[in-house]
């Protein structure tokens, strides 16, 4: 589970694209492979495929594509939650934020921070 994600819009399910050596699947509540659901327009849900493992210290990337929002904001909190049926359960842990500018913009590089370009028009 992926929490905060504020100020930006996800289809109502997301295609997600992992790493290339990955060995398992993602899937919706309904199945669908390559797939996950969006909930309360602040949460990614990711789901394994029946049958599907992530192997002992493998590595997971994910990649899915937001919308930014039309207005700015700092970048929010974000964390990361797991949890295998009532078994195991991966506490709440935040993701860390590079705090790097980016582009100009200072902490640019932090996941969600949206900046609208503001022009200034002028004529001679």
């Amino acid at each position: 589970t992926v929490k905060g994600l504020r100020g930006v819009t996800l289809n109502a399910i997301v295609n997600l694209t992992s790493a290339a050596n990955s060995t398992f699947q993602f899937c919706d509540e309904a199945g669908t492979p390559s797939m996950s659901d969006w909930k309360n327009e602040l949460e990614l849900v990711l789901t394994l495929c029946a049958g599907e493992k992530i192997a002992f210290n493998e590595t997971v990337s994910l990649m899915f594509n937001v919308l930014n929002g039309a207005i700015d904001q700092e970048s929010p909190a974000i964390f990361l939650a797991g949890s295998l049926g009532q078994i195991v359960t991966m506490r709440e842990v935040p993701v860390i934020k590079p705090n790097r500018p980016l582009l100009g913009v200072p902490n640019g590089s932090d996941p969600l921070k949206i900046v609208v370009p503001k022009f200034s028009i002028r004529s001679i």
